[in-house]
């Protein structure tokens, strides 16, 4: 089931004076992000919540409180919040720096 819209929180970046990455809280409603890639690597600590992620149309893992992801920069990936009450929560770093919002072309 696709999802609606993710919401971010930025907390450091180009417009804290931060060059290098990107840090943010991501708060994923229940259901699964489309599938994307991003110019830029990315880490991803879940902080609260329950998951999977997805590595192209493959389950990569299950996500829990702790668990710590590395998506590479042009990987097509998506988050899954398999919990229909509570928001999956996490913490994710971009580096370079750069918006959680931008994407890939999709091929």
């Amino acid at each position: 089931t696709l999802m609606g819209e993710r919401s971010f929180q930025l907390l450091a970046g180009p417009q804290t004076g931060c060059r290098e990455i990107t840090q943010f809280i991501g708060l994923i409603p229940p259901g699964r992000a489309p599938l994307h890639a991003h110019p830029h690597e990315e880490c991803v600590y879940v902080l609260s919540g329950r998951g999977r992620l997805w590595m192209g149309e493959e389950v990569a893992g299950e996500l829990s409180p702790g668990s710590a992801v590395f998506i590479p920069i042009g990987l097509r990936h998506s988050l899954e919040n398999t919990d229909t009450r509570e928001v999956l929560k996490v913490l994710g770093v971009f580096s370079p720096a750069g918006s959680p919002a931008a994407k890939l072309p999709s091929e």
